[in-house]
Formats: structure tokens, C-alpha cells, sequence
């Protein structure tokens, strides 16, 4: 993220040590080597963009003071900090790309680095419906620019806001500072309130949005204009205490508990993340004698300094590094952290040495014109994206690729479109449904379950057309239906969401009284964990009472009800694959259908007097050699997930076995 431009000497070490636990914080959170090194550490962004308003603000204030802010001079001084190293390295990631993956990944991702050269990557992620918590792999490597897409939409906003207000106020020059904080306080409200209600609204689209994320910079820069009006922060030292200092070192206590205990999970944007704002405020507010301050003295260690000085170029490489590395290596997850994080230190060091600091202080780059610095600037960046768009448009895929569908480059987004209303999110506990087939049909189906559900819906509702049924759906992420508790990897804890759904979506059976009641979830029980949130060594006993406790329970409010199996888990990303192999048949691989506990819920089900159709034999008749394409269909979309393309492709199959049960 972006640091100010100011000499090394001149910056305040106690910033630059909330500099480093931002960064760090940041890449904790992305490393993921099977689990969370630091549950809430996404929240250092929303430290960068706090010191990013004071920061900015703080440079505008002063320039205005000397009477020399114009917009082409803070713009100019944005494109020689921030392009040549966002462009290097979208440039080298489009070859990494290239180079260690395939050409349908560079293709697939090439619209992503162009919105991310065009600084609009949080529209285009929030567009594309991207979960910004859902992991690396055969995700995009471009996805951390949405932050610095929000940043750069606040710098061409809050230019003009500055230099607007100065200008009305010209013969009025004591009023500039008031009036502008006024201006700032009304917009920091208005985004802080309205944060709060998108939040309930559209979570994953309000991550994303820079009106919604504009408190937090505006939190900065309202710190700015109080410093440079004089104001100080009263040193009270009782009995010899200094209670700032102390104030400033809670605050780096408490950016580690927000960071590490999962049980402080905060939303942002919303007014609770300004349980992180507000402490980094402070810091702001508060400088400290460098000689004496702890943080001051601990910014200005020389590691800590370092990390601190490269941290834009940093935030840069990190993320690229990891997502290349998920893709085209299978190492244990801690020696990928840890190469992680080396090699991103030295492309930050190199970047920082050759590209960053020269073409930033380059004395003669300095002196350009500030037209021709946006110029160049601009040019470079819109010239990379023409190259970097024009490249993956025009590399030829072979043919057989090519006929694949859905296209290799939009395999993993090919889900139910039925999933924005009746697929729910982690936090939901209200039941939705989608409804299905012909007006007036008389005959009823209800499909619930977790992701593992929602995939089949294509086929469901192609079925509902053909035999004349009602479907209705109902679904929720990572929520199996079998009454069991489960741990959330994502919320770190007992997932009790999950609980509170499935115990509505029950009652929702009991009033609806299917003719067919199809239950479908993973069986992948490794969260499965008991009353007091601890995993079983051998879930087997608890998975077979659960199955046979909720049959229990909803049996008797459906004729008939059927236990849909569990599909085959592939080794890797089947785009990832596909995009490299000769022909489909080099991405077979052995499928086990007695594995994760696939045995234990046909065996329950059957105990129980359910129906069990076998979704495993049909996908892959043969264990030792399941097929990633059927025909020119590609079956999944993921790891363990089938593509809507295949499910709708399987209507005839759902009719052969629904129709006699109707």
C-alpha cells in the first residue's frame, strides 16, 4: 500500500511500525497452509487505509499551505509512487502465468490485471461475485488490488474536495481547515451509516465499494486537519505514568488479539471495524518523542524499518507469489509459506532498489513536468494492459480445448445461477428457497442441503421441466444437513449459524410435506466436532447418529425421501489441468467411493428406510480412472463441485429415477 513520499529520515517510525503489522497481518491472513495463520489479519487493509487518508491528507495540507496544491501536482506524485511497480508486476505475473500455468488461466485472469492496470479492480471483483475469503487456489492473482483500486478512487475524489474548499474559502483562509472538516466528518458519517446497512444487504459487494470504505480513509485525513490546526493530545502522567504512551502501546496489543483470537471476528466496512480505525487514529494523533516512544523506537529498527519502507511493493508480490505457487506446486503447506514469504522479500527488495526508489527520487524523473509524469505514467499502464488483453486474447488454445464446456475460462465460475437466492452465506440463519417448474404442478421435490446440493440444481430443475414437478430448494454454505455440529474454517469456531439454519430449514420441511425430499451434502467430516468444539478422532460413530437423527425428524413430513451421495474429490483444480494436459485423459484420476465417509451415510440412510441414489458410480464408473470430461462437458468446476453445464446436462438421469417415485 502506499507510503508517503517523504525521505526515510523525515517519517514518522511510530506509523511505520503500523505499517509493518499491517502488511504482515495481510499476508498472514493470504498464507493459508491448510489453516488461518491469522483469522482476522484482512483487517490490516483497513489499517493501510486510515494511515493512507492521514498520509495523503497531511502532503495536501501541506502543499496548500505553500500555495502550490494542483491537482496534475498530486497526481504526478501518485504515478511516480504507486505505477512503475504495479505495472512490473502485473506485467511479470501475466508471464508467470503464462510461463508456470497454462494459456486458458492467463485468459481467464487477464481481465482481471487489465482492471487492476485501470485501478478498478473492486468493481470488476464485486461484478464477478468474487468471495474475497475463499482461497487461492485457481483463484485470481490480481485480487489484492481491489484495495488499491479503493484507495486511487479516494484520491481522485478527495483532491477536489481539498482544493475546492480552498478555493471558495481564498479571502477566507482561517475558515479553509473548519470547513474542510466539516465537509470530511459529514462524508465519513454518510459512508460509516451506509456501510453499516449494505453490509446486512450485500456483504460480498460491500467489501468491495470505495463509498462504503471512504469513513476509514476520511477517519485519517480528519486527524490530518486536526494536527495541522495545532491540536495536541494532553501528556497525563499520574504518578509518573504516561497514559498516551501507554494508550499507543494497547494499540499494537490490541491489533494482535483482532488479528490472531478468531472469536474477534469483525465485518468491514461496517461501524464495528472502527474497532480498528480508531485505535490506528489515535497513534496518528499521538506522535511520540522518537528518543523515547516504544513505538517509535521499535519502528525504527533497522528489520522492522525495512519492512516497513518496502510494504507497498510488498502488499504487491505476495499475493501473485502464493496464488502461483497453490497452482503449480503440491508442497506441504508450511515449506509454501515460508518460500511464500522469502520470495516475496526479495522480489520486494529488487523491485524496491531498481524500479521503486529510482523512478520515485530519480532527481531528473522528479523535475519532469507534471503533465508529462501523468503522461508517461498513464501510457505505461494503459500500454501493459493493451499487451497483457491482447496477449491472452490472441493465444490459440488447441482445439480440443477450445470445444470444451463450459470454456476452460469460465469453468470455475459456472455454478447455479440459482445460488444468489437460495445458497445462503455463513452468517444467514433465515431459510430462502428457489422455486421451479411448471405453474399449478402438483407433485412437489425439495432439495436441500449445503454446496453439495445447490450443485445438482441444473439438473433438478431440467427434470422439474420434463415431468411436470415443483422444485424447491434450499441450501446454505458449508451447512450439511445432518444434524452434527461443525467447526467453520473461515469463522474459526463452532459454525452454530449452521445449527440454527438447519433447525429452521426442518420446520420448513414439516409445513411443506414434500411428495420427494432429496438431502445432499459433503461427506468430507473433518470439521465435524463435538459439544464442546473438539474434533473426533474418529467421526464415523457421531456422522451415523446424525444421519440417523435428522432422517428421524424429516421422514415422516415426506412420502419419500432420498439421500443423495456424495460425489469423487479430485487431487487439484481441474481448469489448472485441463489447460496443461495433451488431451482429457491425462487429468484421470483414482477416486475412492467406500472413502470419507461415504459408507457410513449409505449404510445409516439405508438403516433408516431411505432412499440412497448413488451420485459416485454415475461419475465415475470406473474408481481407478474418473474422467474430468464428459464428452466435451467438463464435469467440475472445482475440487469438489460439478459444473451447472454437466448437472443440467444430467436431466435425463434425475428423470429416470424422480419420475417412479412421483
Amino acid at each position: 500500500m502506499p507510503a508517503p513520499d517523504a525521505p526515510h529520515s523525515a517519517r514518522r517510525t511510530d506509523i511505520e511500525l503500523l505499517r509493518v503489522f499491517a502488511v504482515i497481518g495481510v499476508m498472514l491472513f493470504h498464507f493459508d497452509p491448510g489453516f488461518t495463520l491469522a483469522p482476522n489479519g484482512y483487517l490490516g487493509v483497513d489499517v493501510f487505509f486510515t494511515i493512507s487518508g492521514f498520509v495523503i491528507t497531511q502532503q495536501m495540507l501541506g502543499a496548500h499551505s505553500r500555495g502550490s496544491l494542483t491537482y496534475a501536482w498530486f497526481l504526478a506524485r501518485r504515478v511516480r509512487r504507486l505505477l512503475p511497480s504495479a505495472v512490473l508486476v502485473i506485467a511479470v505475473t501475466g508471464v508467470a502465468m503464462l510461463v508456470l500455468a497454462d494459456r486458458a488461466y492467463l485468459k481467464d485472469q487477464a481481465p482481471a490485471g487489465v482492471a487492476a492496470l485501470l485501478y478498478v479492480s473492486n468493481f470488476y471483483f464485486a461484478a464477478q461475485a468474487v468471495d474475497y475469503f475463499g482461497g487461492a487456489v485457481d483463484g485470481s492473482p490480481f485480487l489484492h488490488f481491489w484495495s488499491l483500486a479503493v484507495e486511487e478512487q479516494f484520491y481522485v475524489v478527495w483532491p477536489f474536495v481539498v482544493i475546492g474548499v480552498g478555493a471558495l474559502l481564498r479571502r477566507r483562509r482561517p475558515q479553509f481547515l473548519p470547513v474542510l472538516a466539516v465537509v470530511a466528518a459529514v462524508g465519513l458519517v454518510v459512508s460509516l451509516v451506509g456501510a453499516g446497512f449494505a453490509v446486512q444487504e450485500d456483504p460480498a459487494r460491500a467489501f468491495f465499494m470505495p463509498w462504503w470504505r471512504a469513513y476509514q480513509l476520511l477517519l485519517g485525513a480528519l486527524v490530518a486537519m486536526w494536527i495541522a490546526r495545532g491540536g495536541r493530545v494532553p501528556r497525563w502522567r499520574p504518578a509518573g505514568i504516561d497514559v498516551v504512551a501507554l494508550a499507543r502501546l494497547a494499540v499494537l496489543a490490541v491489533l494482535v488479539v483482532m488479528y490472531a483470537v478468531p472469536s474477534f471476528y469483525v465485518v468491514s466496512p461496517s461501524p464495528w471495524s472502527l474497532a480498528i480505525a480508531v485505535p490506528v487514529a489515535l497513534v496518528l494523533a499521538t506522535p511520540g518523542d522518537p528518543a523515547r516512544d516504544p513505538l517509535s523506537r521499535w519502528g525504527g529498527w533497522r528489520p522492522l524499518a525495512w519492512v516497513a519502507t518496502t510494504s507497498y511493493v510488498l502488499y504487491l508480490w505476495h499475493w501473485p507469489v502464493w496464488v502461483l505457487l497453490r497452482v503449480v506446486t503440491t508442497v506441504p503447506g508450511w515449506v509454501l509459506v515460508v518460500a511464500a514469504f522469502l520470495a516475496s522479500g526479495v522480489l520486494a527488495w529488487a523491485t524496491h532498489r531498481w524500479v521503486e526508489v529510482p523512478l520515485r527520487d530519480g532527481a531528473r524523473i522528479r523535475h519532469w513536468p507534471n503533465w508529462r509524469t501523468i503522461a508517461v505514467g498513464v501510457t505505461a499502464s494503459a500500454v501493459t494492459a493493451v499487451a497483457l488483453g491482447g496477449v491472452a486474447r490472441a493465444l490459440p488454445l488447441p482445439r480440443w480445448q477450445e470445444l470444451l464446456k463450459p470454456p476452460l475460462t469460465s469453468v470455475k465460475q459456472d455454478g447455479s445461477p440459482d445460488a444468489s437466492v437460495c445458497f445462503v452465506g455463513l452468517d444467514v440463519t433465515d431459510v430462502t428457497t428457489c422455486e421451479r417448474g411448471p405453474a399449478g404442478a402438483s407433485k412437489t421435490v425439495m432439495l436441500v442441503g449445503d454446496s453439495h446440493a445447490i450443485q445438482w440444481q441444473g439438473g433438478f430443475v431440467a427434470a422439474a421441466q420434463k415431468d411436470g414437478f415443483r422444485l424447491i430448494t434450499a441450501t446454505k454454505q458449508s451447512c450439511p444437513v445432518w444434524d452434527l455440529p461443525v467447526a467453520s474454517t473461515k469463522l474459526q469456531r463452532t459454525y452454530t449459524e449452521c445449527a440454527t439454519w438447519r433447525q429452521n430449514l426442518f420446520a420448513l420441511i414439516a409445513q411443506t410435506k414434500p411428495d420427494v425430499l432429496v438431502l445432499a451434502s459433503t461427506t468430507a467430516w473433518t470439521n465435524a466436532v463435538d459439544a464442546n468444539g473438539q474434533p473426533y478422532p474418529d467421526p464415523s460413530q457421531a456422522i451415523s447418529a446424525a444421519v440417523t437423527k435428522t432422517l428421524g425428524e424429516v421422514m415422516p413430513d415426506a412420502r419419500t425421501t432420498v439421500v443423495l451421495g456424495d460425489n469423487p474429490v479430485l487431487p487439484g483444480p481441474p481448469g489448472s489441468c485441463l489447460g496443461r494436459a495433451a488431451k482429457p485423459s491425462d487429468c484421470d484420476f483414482t477416486g475412492d467411493p467406500h472413502g470419507r465417509g461415504l459408507d457410513v451415510v449409505r449404510t445409516a440412510a439405508a438403516a433408516a428406510g431411505a432412499t440412497n441414489v448413488d451420485t459416485f458410480p454415475h461419475l465415475c464408473p470406473d474408481p481407478s480412472a474418473c474422467s474430468l470430461v464428459d464428452g466435451r462437458i467438463v464435469i467440475y468446476r472445482d475440487t469438489d463441485h460439478v459444473t451447472n453445464t454437466y448437472a443440467g446436462s444430467q436431466g435425463p438421469w434425475f428423470s429416470e429415477w424422480l419420475k417412479p417415485m412421483l
